[in-house]
């Protein structure tokens, strides 16, 4: 089977990339990174839902791509070889992976409209030649990033799909927001854990444990009398000498 050619260095690689959504984010023919694919409408993956397209911030620095996709296979046994998502704006590239193993893949998947219930991640990285086909879905990658604190939420954000299927490499443009959701409710979840804890640690070390602490409780003297009775003792009635 033909190897895919290599660039350069990976930063040029990464850069030319780059240049590239932006040209076609301005309405510019670009062609594919590899030169000209001989069947380029083989194969499609179209963003479908743009209310839906999110860059999530997660907690301990990484992020994940959510958006709406159609995947359109025109000619059977198209194979995909490598499949990546890039933002240039991150400088960062994330995997496509079996979202499965991520503990926010059942979270991020709620987050999508009732109808997007397949992941297209398994179609795009299985290894299995497609078959003609066509199917609405959702893609989902995630890896380790910044976003920058310059873009606020909501800003949109240019984001590729690149799909490598022999000698031709497919791009893909997609248009996402950032959102801070999932990484505020993380912190103010973490918030409310320490509060808790430290209100129990407070009356653990000040509230009362197993006594009441502090002054005796006074006892009358026929209540003196009972107990010392009910204990046996002799109350002989004191008299003073004549």
């Amino acid at each position: 089977m033909p190897k895919r050619q290599l660039k350069t260095t990976k930063t040029e690689y990464q850069e030319n990339r780059a240049r590239l959504l932006r040209l076609k984010e301005m309405g510019v023919p670009t062609g594919s990174v590899c030169g000209a694919s001989p069947e380029p409408d083989r194969l499609t993956v179209d963003q479908t839902e743009d209310d839906y397209a999110w860059i999530y911030e997660l907690p301990s620095g990484e992020v994940a791509f959510v958006a709406p996709a159609q995947l359109t296979v025109r000619v059977p046994g198209t194979l995909i070889t490598d499949a990546e998502v890039a933002i240039p704006d991150f400088d960062c590239e994330l995997d496509l992976s079996d979202p499965g193993e991520s503990r926010w893949y059942a979270q991020l998947m709620n987050l999508l409209p009732y109808n997007l219930t397949e992941c297209l991640n398994d179609r795009l990285t299985s290894g299995v030649p497609l078959s003609v086909r066509q199917v609405r879905g959702a893609i989902i990658a995630e890896g380790w990033a910044s976003v920058p604190p310059k873009l606020h939420d909501d800003a949109v954000v240019s984001v590729g799909l690149f799909l490598y299927a022999r000698d031709n490499e497919f791009q893909f443009n997609f248009r996402a927001r950032v959102n801070r959701s999932l990484m505020r409710e993380y912190e103010q979840r973490q918030l409310e854990r320490r509060e808790r804890m430290g209100s129990t640690t407070r009356s653990g070390l000040f509230g009362p444990a197993g006594g009441q602490v502090g002054k005796p409780k006074s006892v009358s003297p026929k209540e003196a009398i009972n107990r010392r009775e009910a204990s046996g003792e002799d109350h002989r009635e004191l008299r003073k000498p004549n």
